[in-house]
């Protein structure tokens, strides 16, 4: 039996960045990737590609069948329950996505 030998490496990557409704955002990470948060009905989809790909493959982020899905980013993941402020811990923290 061979045992393969591997040491698996990880980096973090950090995105700051205020995108309105319908605005796109891009960043590339990794060197070889490009990050993008795209626009859909109510909501933006995180898309991760391989510069110059055309193949989304953040697809694969479970759950495969089903909501939530945590690529679909929605708005009301920022704002608190009664949509006065942003969501922040407390009384009127909005807990996205869904569980407490």
């Amino acid at each position: 039996m061979l045992i393969a030998d591997t040491q698996e490496s990880r980096a973090e990557t950090n995105f700051s960045a205020e995108v309105r409704e319908g605005e796109v955002y891009a960043a590339e990470f990794g060197g070889e990737f490009v990050f993008r948060l795209e626009p859909r009905p109510c909501e933006w989809e995180i898309v991760v590609r391989e510069k110059g790909g055309e193949e989304n493959i953040a697809r694969l982020t479970p759950p495969l069948h089903g909501v939530p899905n945590p690529r679909a980013i929605e708005g009301w993941h920022f704002r608190n329950t009664d949509n006065t402020g942003p969501n922040e811990a407390g009384a009127k923290n909005v807990n996205a996505p869904g569980r407490r």
